[in-house]
């Protein structure tokens, strides 16, 4: 069988993102430390990996008639960079593709130490919620109302 994309990722990721792959292109999808990723490398012309996982083994490329490598994140940490220049592979990445992820991170976490959730959680959960709400009250916490994010 002659494939064309190796995907170490999901195919389920792509389907509900709406995203198939092109009928013409045979895609196998594998995850990284199933037995027959070795052999798919041996035939695959791209390979497409998520951006969060840890580094490839440099082993995994050394026979590969891999010519592309698409990481579908912004990351490139999980690739050996110089021995895939060495070896010809051409990476691209999503850069950008997590900016409404770490941006909604950003607004919650501020939330978060603004109202002091975490700190709250803990001196309610050991029995001191009457002390804890006097100090909130006396600290008189804003939230983001009149801040600006960005």
């Amino acid at each position: 069988m002659t494939v064309d994309v190796l995907c170490l990722r999901p195919e389920a990721d792509f389907l509900r993102a709406g995203a198939p792959p092109p009928a013409a292109l045979k895609v196998v999808y594998r995850y990284p430390e199933d037995p027959d990723v070795l052999a798919f490398m041996e035939q695959a012309r791209a390979l497409l990996i998520p951006a969060v996982g840890p580094k490839l083994a440099p082993a995994l490329f050394r026979n590969a008639s891999t010519k592309f490598v698409q990481v579908t994140g912004a990351g490139l940490d999980r690739l050996d960079l110089p021995l895939l220049k060495q070896l010809g592979i051409v990476v691209a990445n999503v850069p950008g593709g997590s900016n409404r992820a770490v941006a909604e991170y950003v607004v919650t976490a501020a939330s978060v130490l603004l109202r002091r959730f975490a700190w709250a959680d803990a001196e309610i959960r050991a029995g001191r919620y009457r002390e804890f709400r006097a100090r909130l009250v006396t600290d008189n916490l804003s939230g983001l109302d009149g801040l600006t994010a960005g």
